[in-house]
């Protein structure tokens, strides 16, 4: 699910964020990728980011060298690490999009995206393993249903 934040009947303000993509396991918010609007941002380092930050969330745990981004999701591994913040529960990445250069928060529980990890390993074994059969099950289907429109027109096509 992706919002943009804004509150119908108020007049417009600016705001630093321009998008939020929220994921869901089970029902459950795991994680919440918030995109930040590049006109503000525009002109900021990411040490400036890292600063903002930490004035309201306190210092950040990782560095961008140290974040080990095996312990993150798909969805961050695009994502260039600045810094992190985290506690038992939580994690927090201020990330720059490698395909926007966009900054971006991004926040999840670790035992639910742990979970969904798990998940979305185990969805892509199985299309894996069964991808090449249900692909070949798909095109002999469409050549049936070919076949059979063909049989059928054969025999009421008149020029």
């Amino acid at each position: 699910m992706v919002a943009a934040p804004s509150l119908p009947g108020t007049s417009y303000q600016s705001d630093t964020v321009e998008q939020i993509l929220f994921s869901f396991y089970n029902s459950e918010l795991y994680l919440m990728s918030v995109t930040y609007d590049q006109t503000a941002t525009k002109g900021l380092t990411e040490e400036d980011m890292v600063k903002s930050i930490s004035a309201k969330y306190g210092p950040a745990t990782i560095v961008a060298v140290e974040i080990d981004a095996a312990k993150n999701n798909a969805y961050v591994m695009r994502q260039k690490p600045v810094a992190s913040w985290e506690d038992a529960q939580y994690s927090f990445n201020l990330a720059r999009s490698s395909f926007t250069d966009h900054l971006g928060l991004i926040i999840y529980s670790k035992r639910v995206n742990a979970l969904a990890d798990l998940a979305i390993a185990e969805a892509v074994r199985i299309e894996e393993q069964e991808g090449p059969n249900r692909e070949a099950e798909r095109q002999k289907k469409q050549t049936d249903d070919l076949e059979a429109a063909r049989q059928k027109n054969r025999k009421i096509f008149r020029p």
